[in-house]
């Protein structure tokens, strides 16, 4: 096997699912559009650090030169989220049909409704990098938690609520199995620009959602510093158990879960595998569809509490 994989936005997040490109011995061609100079110079040079990476064609082209480097088995879309609708249109006009995508997906729930109709036509499989869903100790987790009523809690010292919420609403409804019903976000006042600059902005408060089963999930990222890695707690008539992301510990009484730690897999030594398993129709990240209706809510929200109200195509400014 040999397959040809295409690559878009190689930033720092790009570059490193590009170092997992590399290492895969079933991939002999990646191709990468990336319009900065210096970032596509330091994705190179980590192209580069990767061995396996010998004997592969690195290829950087802009976006409306690809179609003449195709055929292409897989995409990934690695680009902030204003204008990655735009992005997959182009992917999917290639006859790509397996996608990786990032998160935050995209801006508007008009964006959202329109990513769900183009996916939909072109028959491609869209899956949302959601990685925790890889995690071993969470894996094991699910055996005892799917179809159950769960009470989930995340603490994190720190901003990026804005970015990084929907990890933690995917990570209920994963440990679930059930659908987020409802999600209601406070967010704190003043927010301020975020780290990726551009009209992005960032915030900490407080987040709570409820599913079909009647579980609940409260996330609270505090005003404070420095800042910490998450805590998350899961607890229902299962039992309970506590993980610490800056120790990687796990604690709990739970019997698979004995002996395990908490490691959040690298980007770079994952995207590879989750294209392969997608491939082979075993993905553990969710599709586009279940993604979009957890993105739907906390869109809205969010929207309410910047703005005081929310609109089908106003833009949510995060990524």
């Amino acid at each position: 096997m040999n397959e040809s994989i295409l690559l878009i936005g190689a930033g720092n997040l790009g570059s490193r699912h590009l170092q997992s490109l590399a290492d895969a011995p079933w991939i002999g061609r990646v191709v990468v559009v990336e319009p900065s100079q210096a970032a596509a110079e330091v994705a190179r040079t980590r192209w580069h650090d990767v061995p396996n990476c010998q004997g592969k064609e690195l290829i950087f082209a802009a976006l409306d030169d690809v179609a003449r480097r195709g055929p292409f088995h897989a995409a990934v879309i690695a680009t902030p989220a204003p204008g990655r609708l735009q992005v997959l249109r182009a992917v999917l006009g290639l006859g790509i049909k397996r996608v990786l995508c990032e998160k935050v997906l995209f801006q508007s729930e008009a964006e959202l409704d329109d990513a769900l109709m183009v996916a939909a036509e072109a028959g491609a499989d869209i899956r949302v990098n959601h990685i925790y869903r890889y995690l071993d100790a969470l894996y094991k987790l699910r055996a005892l938690t799917v179809g159950q009523q769960v009470s989930m809690s995340v603490d994190i010292d720190g901003d990026g609520m804005g970015c990084n919420l929907i990890h933690y609403v995917d990570l209920f409804a994963y440990l679930t199995g059930s659908n987020v019903s409802e999600l209601a976000a406070e967010i704190d006042k003043p927010v301020h620009e975020s780290k990726r600059g551009g009209n992005f902005v960032e915030f900490t408060g407080k987040a709570v959602a409820s599913d079909d089963l009647g579980g609940q999930l409260r996330v609270t990222y505090h005003d404070k510093a420095p800042a910490a890695a998450p805590r998350i707690c899961v607890e229902g008539e299962f039992g309970r158990v506590v993980f610490d992301e800056a120790t990687g510990s796990v604690v709990s009484d739970l019997a698979p879960l004995q002996g395990l730690v908490f490691n959040v897999p690298r980007v770079s030594a994952l995207t590879a595998p989750i294209l392969a398993e997608q491939r082979e129709g075993r993905c553990l990240l969710p599709t586009l569809e279940q993604s979009a209706a957890m993105n739907r809510l906390m869109l809205k929200t969010f929207n309410v509490q910047l703005t005081g109200r929310h609109e089908r195509d106003l833009a949510c400014p995060i990524t």
